[in-house]
């Protein structure tokens, strides 16, 4: 058991587990992760607002018109 692999094998659950750390890394892991999906969101978010902002503004020039 364990050939080629230097003697180690870990189960599913153990590495889910992490020795006991898993809340820390998964906790870790996941806020990394809605980090990273903040960074693509809020811009584009933004961008949108800018847009807005712009086509109101268009809107009002030629109203005054």
């Amino acid at each position: 058991m364990g050939e080629g692999t230097g003697g180690f094998v870990m189960s599913i659950n153990e590495f889910f587990n992490m020795s006991g750390y898993a809340s820390y890394v998964w906790g870790s892991f996941g806020l990394a992760f809605v980090m990273l999906v903040w960074q693509i969101v809020q811009p584009l978010m933004e961008k949108k607002a800018i847009i807005e902002s712009i086509l109101k503004n268009q809107l009002r020039r030629r109203q005054r018109q």
